[in-house]
């Protein structure tokens, strides 16, 4: 991978909620909105660097979480 994904507490935090089920795009505070924005902005970014358009599949947030957590145990 070309650069290492950066991701804040509260990013690792809102990404899990997402995951989980536990935040609605609707429902959830601005402020997790806020962030699961800037998340969704960053993995749009890496999937366009990447040209990872088939391996990103339906969910970008989660192919993004799934990069993070590759590069973490290397």
């Amino acid at each position: 991978m070309s650069k290492k994904i950066e991701l804040t507490e509260r990013e690792i935090e809102v990404i899990k909620m997402q995951l989980s089920g536990d935040l609605e795009m609707f429902t959830g505070q601005d402020e997790e909105m806020d962030v699961i924005c800037v998340v969704i902005e960053k993995a749009d970014e890496l999937m366009h660097e990447l040209e990872a358009y088939e391996e990103s599949g339906d969910d970008l947030v989660e192919w993004y979480w799934n990069k993070y957590q590759n590069q973490e145990k290397e």
